[in-house]
């Protein structure tokens, strides 16, 4: 955890160091690291279902989870040499404290919820949830999980170029050390034994706050940490919204290192401006590096996972930011308190001497001070035990107790000159500062207090903790037994004379084993999680070490706000005496094989691509994903050869070039001329305005432009978004009097309120980035980029064409190695044959093989992708009985006090809709709603009655319950609120994510239906080919010929196949849209999908230009979609990572001549969408599965051909050559009719119905089921609308889909 809210408080006092994730403005990274717990957590127990006791993940889901984040970080990074896996190993003893007291609130926290549901329901029956306090190194569960990490990464190196060329290292849970601490020795080690370059850039990913100042202590500029967004915002709302359904990098951010140095510089040289008389020779004193090393010291003193925290400092009270200002001045008159990663006591005492005053002052002058100090200090009488029932000592009489607290208080308020209302106060009671501060003591420590050596032990081990975490933050762990033997640390007033005290650690000690690992930090709830020889010495009460694990322990609020901060009072476990009770009752003599291997420690595997030696056989832990075969890897064991890790020194590297200099283009502020000044600016970066301090960048450029130079740089190239500078096109410049625009993106901008436009873009700058431009704006420039339009002040843009063309020349991924690399060859009518590449020629030809054999082409049903029965929202209203205002509100956000009534199905304001039930019409350019959201209302109405009565009696706007349900009987409204609540969360459409305008999907209704029908299929196609392949077999062991599934075609151009091992490939052609129900395939090189992987087309995002995709085979890292699927098979593609699958003319094998000449001769036109203009006989309809069966079957297109919409594109051709959809029913059996034949001859056949009120359906049933004539007539005037909007589908795109039931 580190440093408690140390992100926050760094967020608002530098503004711009934390940098908002697009595809266009990654830094390039050498190496990527992860701290994998953080990923584990969230998989495995998600924040979200934690309170919900009946919410079981199977380990299945928890691993994909894994499985699926990974895919997500590595193709958000791709880093280029290295891939760096560490999951935490044996922590050292100091550590354990902090992971007993988690471990234990844990499973306090797991019992209290158990017993409150066998108290509301005595036969409850708990299922058997996952333990988080499995997530401890040699438990069942990281045993499984690391098992499944070494399939992934021989899965990734497989199936994933960007695998293949890098090394991939996995620091297990049985390699010694915390995952973070592992990674940082590896870069120690590497450092000081030169194997970085100078430019060396790195990203590590995790949460812990502590990952900060670990980075900082590297000294490497180059250094950005990967986080996961946080919505600061969300703890002041008092309702959710629906999350959109977004790029998974924009669910990240990174915290630039870079930029943290260049503030904490400009911070700590912004005193200097008032004392540069005083110390004339401040540049030799200046040492940043220094400085850097003191800045971590300094958090270490507010708070870290090793020792607790100094009394009454706290950074949400300011107490960072005053050390701060008091070190700034320190470090010039007394020097550093840090040199070469040891502490200077001499200096450490001295600042230590001079925060104590400034603690007397700010507690003198503070009533809220003085509030927290008797906080503080009375929170030991307000200790709570695990069970959640009052401490009370039975033995001591109440009275006695309520008199020795008031006498406590009495001497702590005469301290702090708070005035006692008590009668009977002593006056002339001792009131010395001595008496208060013994009273903390005695009321924090108790007996201890009563050894006559106890400040000199307790400031002993504080000195200790203090030297121990700079030595693990520098070198490595100086101990793995020593830890601190106390709950509360001494007060900075008793941080005195501290040359006396010397700090010596047993160096030579070693890392426990898993399992005494297990020992020290597991409750009694959780030995499952143990050997069952071990587990005894836990439950068992004639264990000799069973004390060490109470059933029930105190907890101390200890002042804090937060729960999670609270002093968890265990007893500390003796290691000795762990040790000595394994070896009494010989433990270890009972484990199993499997048991003794999980128990050893071990080192960290690299694992490397190899084509040279394979392994035959990686078999799959998990039954969903498949064992993989001649996998090209091979698995090395690490060793960190060369200097040791305490040769390192915090410094930076020769050679290394930060700011404007830097090599790789990483974000810096030095690209403009800036000066730093601390204001009160109120920045709004956490989702609210910042209360304290902020640092200000403040840009002197001068807007030098001349009006005549503006057209000239319209259409130019640009950097953007300062200081995280992104590639952009000029599209417009505005300034007072002129606008000029780009003809290729027009853009209407009014020039009359330019002033206005000025300050907002100053307040924006300052609020949002904390960046001040102090000069006048005479020019707003827009620019666009690959991601966005971004608006800025020509000041803060770089036009600069060296600088822009340094920025283009950044170091890039490109690999191209041909030879036995896999490939997808585009043969005629863009049917897609996969293959390998066998030889590259001169002339830029290929010579290639591939295989031939019967495609899988599923034969789906026909599902248009139109719905018939979405209507517009004033209608559905209408038909429910509901006025339009209530309707709005019921289906979108409804909000009354402190509840939420509505279904937040859409957003009106936003353009935000969850799939299925609402949608922007392109026809109508209005909102449509489905079937689907006319019957989640009708169920509300139905559940709920009372709420709609008063909705509909009493309107919508109201500020309390009381006034809404006013003449409506409900005797609790409180409680009745509540029970909607839960009904709301319940509905599967609460677990959909929100889309933008632009996306169209099928229904997700239909998605269950087709993953079932792809699966039943695909088995049939299987079984197909392996009866086949035996009759192959057989054949050619009869004619001794090679396999005729395997063809060879030479000298095939460039553009006619795509190549696994050629990246980036960029298409000069990309298809301008998909339709639902196509045929795909991935071509992309990298990314979770593998190369080769075939689907259908589900979902389309005209905005994003991207696709959702159900390949027919599940894979690692794959997406349920909410577990709306049961297998792990969707997934979201650019237009560019795949190309449509047709179906070739004929399987047989005179046909695959033609394509042999058809690619020698290279007439094929590589544009898809020319080839789809010409194959498709309706151009202004789109085409299904089934049409585009039969046009690739039956069909030879002429280009006389009238191609007109009405015509009949398949002559003497059913369409459904399986089945006949109207038995009986067709007077032309072997022709398929236009919309008007049909209509014609069909219409006094069908009727419409409505079966139910809720949804409308359209069935075919025969006429002679009804009488009514009359009736007959307007049914048979509905089903011509009907028709009429079929054939204007194109236009609606996707509007409504017509489901013609068979009788």
């Amino acid at each position: 955890m580190g440093v408690p809210k140390f992100y926050r408080w760094l967020v608002e006092r530098y503004p711009s160091v934390v940098q908002k994730l697009k595809s266009d403005n990654i830094p390039v990274f050498d190496n990527f690291y992860l701290d994998f717990n953080g990923v584990i957590h969230n998989c495995t127990h998600p924040e979200q279902f934690e309170k919900d006791i009946n919410y079981v993940k199977p380990l299945e889901e928890m691993v994909s989870d894994i499985f699926e984040v990974i895919s997500i970080l590595f193709n958000i990074i791709k880093p280029k040499k290295l891939l760096y896996i560490a999951v935490d190993g044996v922590a050292p003893r100091a550590k354990m404290n902090q992971q007993r007291s988690r471990r234990f609130c844990s499973a306090m926290a797991a019992e209290k919820a158990i017993q409150n549901a066998k108290s509301k329901d005595p036969l409850f029956q708990p299922p058997e949830k996952f333990d988080s306090n499995s997530i401890t190194p040699g438990t069942k569960f990281m045993v499984t999980l690391n098992k499944q990490l070494e399939y992934f990464i021989q899965y990734k190196i497989k199936h994933d170029l960007l695998w293949q060329n890098i090394d991939i290292v996995l620091s297990s849970h049985q390699v010694p050390g915390e995952g973070e601490h592992k990674i940082m020795e590896y870069i120690r080690t590497q450092k000081a034994n030169n194997k970085f370059a100078a430019d060396e850039t790195h990203c590590i990913y995790g949460k812990d706050a502590d990952l900060i100042m670990l980075t900082l202590a590297t000294h490497e500029p180059h250094f950005a940490i990967l986080r996961e967004t946080i919505d600061f915002g969300s703890y002041f709302r008092k309702f959710t919204k629906p999350q959109i359904r977004k790029d998974p990098i924009e669910n990240f951010e990174l915290l630039q290192v870079g930029l943290l140095r260049e503030y904490l510089f400009m911070d700590f040289s912004i005193p200097l401006q008032s004392t540069i008389d005083s110390f004339p020779d401040f540049r030799k004193r200046f040492d940043f590096e220094r400085i850097i090393d003191d800045f971590v010291f300094v958090c270490f003193i507010i708070g870290n996972d090793f020792i607790p925290h100094l009394p009454m400092f706290d950074i949400y009270e300011g107490s960072l930011d005053k050390l701060i200002e008091l070190y700034s001045r320190f470090f010039l008159e007394f020097g550093f308190i840090v040199e070469s990663a040891e502490i200077n006591i001499e200096n450490l005492e001295k600042f230590l001497n001079q925060a104590s005053k400034l603690l007397d002052k700010e507690i003198s002058k503070n009533e809220e001070n003085k509030k927290r100090l008797r906080e503080i200090i009375e929170s030991k009488n307000k200790i709570i035990n695990s069970d959640g029932t009052k401490n009370e000592n039975e033995n001591e009489n109440e009275n006695e107790k309520k008199k020795k607290i008031m006498e406590m208080k009495m001497e702590m308020e005469m301290f702090l000159q708070i005035p006692v209302k008590n009668q009977n106060q002593n006056q002339n009671q001792d009131s010395s500062p001595q008496v208060i501060l013994d009273s903390y003591y005695t009321l924090k420590f108790g007996n201890q207090v009563k050894d006559p050596n106890f400040k000199t032990k307790l400031i002993q081990s504080y000195l200790e903790g203090l030297s121990w975490v700079l030595h693990y933050y520098y070198n490595g762990c100086a101990s793995w037994s020593w830890f601190y033997p106390f709950h509360y640390a001494p007060l900075i007033y008793d941080l005195v004379n501290l040359k006396d005290y010397h700090i010596e650690f047993n160096t030579d000690s070693q890392p426990n084993t898993p399992y005494e690992q297990l020992l020290m930090v597991l409750p009694p709830f959780s030995s499952p999680c143990l050997p069952d020889s071990y587990a005894e010495l836990m439950l068992d009460t004639t264990s000799p070490i069973f004390g060490f694990y109470p059933r029930k322990f105190q907890i101390d609020p200890n002042g804090k706000r937060n729960e999670w901060e609270y002093v968890t009072l265990l007893p500390f476990v003796d290691e000795k005496e762990v040790k000595h009770a394994i070896k009494y009752t010989r433990a270890n003599t009972k484990l199993t094989e499997v048991e003794k291997k999980a128990n050893d420690l071990m080192s960290a595997v690299v694992f490397r691509y190899s084509n040279s030696s394979k392994i035959d056989l990686v078999e799959s832990p998990l039954p969903i994903y498949p064992s993989l075969r001649n996998v090209p890897c091979v698995a090395v064991k690490q060793k960190l050869k060369g200097k040791s890790k305490a040769s390192f020194i915090p410094k930076l590297r020769e050679g290394t070039k930060v700011g404007l200099n830097n090599p790789k283009f990483f974000p810096s502020f030095g690209f403009i001329q800036n000066t730093g000044k601390l204001e009160f600016a109120g920045v709004y970066v956490t989702g609210r305005k910042a209360r304290k301090i902020s640092l200000i960048v403040h840009i002197q450029k001068e807007d030098e432009l001349q009006n005549e130079d503006l057209s000239k740089l319209i259409d130019s190239k640009c950097l953007v978004n300062y200081p995280f500078y992104q590639l952009g096109v000029i599209i417009q410049i505005q300034d007072e009097n002129q606008n000029f625009t780009s003809k290729n993106y027009p853009i209407q901008e009014n020039q009359y309120f330019f002033q206005k436009s000025c300050q907002g873009l100053r307040e924006y700058l300052i609020e949002k980035k904390g960046i001040h431009v102090e000069t006048d704006i005479h020019h707003i420039v827009t620019i666009q980029t690959e991601t966005g339009i971004f608006k800025e002040p020509l000041q803060l843009i770089q036009l600069d064409p060296k600088i822009i063309q340094k920025f283009e020349k950044k170091t890039q991924r490109i690999i191209r190695k041909f030879n036995n690399s896999k490939c997808v060859f585009l043969g005629s009518n863009y049917t897609c044959y996969k293959g390998r590449v066998i030889s590259k020629t001169s002339d830029n030809k290929f010579n290639i093989e591939i295989k031939t054999k019967p495609r899988f082409f599923p034969d789906l049903p026909y599902y248009t992708m139109m719905e018939m029965g979405w209507k517009k929202p004033d209608i559905l209203a209408r038909q429910l009985s509901l006025s339009y205002n209530v309707f709005q509100f019921i289906t979108g956000m409804l909000r009354i006090g402190d509840h939420n009534f509505g279904l937040q199905l859409w957003n009106q304001k936003e353009k935000t809709f969850k799939p299925g039930y609402f949608r922007v019409s392109t026809r109508y350019d209005d909102w449509v709603c489905s079937p689907d959201t006319q019957q989640l209302v009708d169920d509300y109405m139905v559940k709920f009655p009372e709420l709609f009565i008063a909705l509909n009696k009493n309107g919508t706007r109201h500020r309390s319950l009381g006034t809404l349900f006013k003449g409506v009987k409900i005797e609790k409204p409180t409680k009745y609120a509540e029970e909607v609540k839960k009904w709301i969360e319940s509905l599967r459409s609460t677990q959909l994510e929100m889309e933008i305008e632009g996306y169209f999907t099928c229904h997700y209704s239909y998605l269950p239906k087709l993953e079932n029908q792809i699966q039943e299929k695909l088995t049939k196609y299987k079984e197909n080919l392996r009866i086949e392949k035996l009759n192959q077999n057989l054949s050619q062991s009869l004619s001794q010929n090679l396999n005729p599934n395997v063809k060879r075609i030479n000298q095939v151009s460039y553009e006619s196949i795509f190549i696994f091992s050629d990246f980036p490939r960029i298409r000069k052609i990309i298809p301008k849209g998909f339709h639902f129900g196509e045929r795909v395939m991935n071509i992309s090189s990298s990314g979770s999908v593998p190369f080769g992987f075939e689907g259908v087309i589900v979902g389309v995002n005209l905005k994003k230009r991207t696709v959702d995709v159900l390949f027919d085979k599940q894979f690692p890292g794959g997406s349920q979609l909410n577990f709306l699927l049961s297998s792990r098979r969707l997934q979201q593609l650019n237009y560019s990572d795949i190309i449509f699958i047709r179906q070739p003319k004929s399987n047989q094998n005179n046909d695959f001549k033609n394509l042999i000449e058809f690619s020698e001769s290279e007439s094929s036109d590589s544009s898809e969408i020319e080839t789809n203009q010409n194959q498709n006989p309706f151009p202004n309809r789109i085409l299904t599965p089934n049409h585009l069966f039969v046009q690739n079957q039956f069909l030879n297109p002429n280009p006389n051909q009238n191609q007109n919409q009405n015509q009949n594109p398949f002559p003497n051709q059913n369409p459904f050559p399986n089945q006949n959809p109207f038995p009986n029913q067709n007077p032309f059996p072997n022709r398929i009719l236009s919309p008007n034949q049909f209509s014609n001859t069909f219409i006094n056949q069908f009727q419409f119905q409505n079966q139910n009120q809720n949804q409308n359906r359209f069935q075919i049933q025969n006429q002679n089921q009804f009488q009514n004539r009359k009736k007959v007539k307007k049914q048979n005037q509905d089903f011509l609308k009907i028709w009429e909007f079929f054939k204007i589908q194109h236009q609606s795109e996707f509007e409504a889909t017509i489901t013609i039931t068979e009788k």
